[in-house]
């Protein structure tokens, strides 16, 4: 496996038919789940392990064999416990027959998030299962069995009333998310210069301590943890795909002084730069003892 199939693109699969497979497993870079959001729909199954997942700020535990379902929009990061999980990302737009109006206008409210899915369904997690092993076995007639059992899931999801309009209390809660949106959007843009405490306080038009307490309220972490963990992240990527060297590496992800990269490394991978360069990247780039 290369690392590169490790990356979470922005588009995913391919422009006419986007949707993208992960296995993420102890060695995976992004082991660990930080906060994040996207646009497309989410599907998470738990091979193996625990997966305590954060979904909008409320916490939910799977283990071996269960599939979450995480809607489009929602802000949600996870911590795995000696956990193997494989997730699928993808635009609901495949859904087969997604251009008829009938079709479309059950769709388009669980995109635009104008509506609530239940992170778990009993009657359409078989469906959903397997649509995550045609994803990641990519047979013959893919597009044709994934667009199926998509549509299959999405049906299995309203017939038993997983869908359903937001309450009151979440309703309550989107400012608070679109809040968060807006910081985690500017750290994942600029997170290669020093951005400080003021300027979020800034952006969220709150002071400096209430800004630490609410960003760790949904993050766990502190702001400059975050962009810490996001920039180490990366530099896994960095020294793997793009074969920069400890030195490049870190200025290239932010960080001014190699001691501090160091510091922060082993704190989040549990080796140093070196190390990790050494032991997961070979000559050829790709990953070792990835299996």
């Amino acid at each position: 496996m290369k690392f590169s199939d490790y990356e979470e693109n922005e588009q995913r699969g391919s422009g006419s038919f986007p949707i993208q497979y992960y296995l993420v497993d102890e060695k995976h870079p992004r082991y660990v789940m930080r906060l994040h959001w996207h646009r497309e729909f989410e599907l998470v199954r738990v091979v193996e392990g625990e997966l305590v997942l954060y979904l909008n700020n409320e916490k939910h535990i799977a283990t071996a064999g269960d599939v979450v379902f995480i809607a489009s929009g929602t802000l949600h990061r996870a911590e795995p416990t000696d956990c193997i999980y494989e997730c699928v990302v993808f635009d609901l737009s495949i859904v087969s027959g997604y251009n008829n109006t009938k079709i479309s206008s059950m769709i388009r409210p669980i995109i635009s998030g104008d509506i609530e899915i239940d992170i778990t369904c009993d009657s359409a997690a078989p469906v959903a299962r397997e649509l995550i092993k045609s994803v990641a076995e990519v047979g013959d007639y893919f597009e044709l069995k994934v667009s199926s059992l998509a549509a299959e899931m999405i049906y299995e999801m309203y017939s038993s009333g997983a869908v359903r309009a937001p309450q009151d209390e979440n309703k309550r809660l989107t400012h608070r998310r679109a809040l968060m949106t807006l910081l985690l959007d500017k750290i994942e843009r600029e997170y290669s210069r020093k951005i400080t405490l003021a300027e979020l306080s800034e952006i969220a038009q709150i002071n400096e301590k209430y800004l630490c307490r609410f960003f760790k309220e949904f993050t766990g972490q502190t702001p400059i943890d975050y962009i810490n963990r996001l920039r180490v992240d990366r530099a896994c990527y960095e020294m793997t795909v793009n074969k920069l060297n400890v030195t490049e590496t870190a200025f290239e992800c932010g960080f001014n002084e190699l001691s501090y990269f160091s510091k922060c490394f082993k704190k989040y991978k549990g080796v140093s730069p070196g190390q990790y360069r050494s032991e997961f990247c070979s000559e050829n780039g790709e990953i070792k003892n990835a299996n």
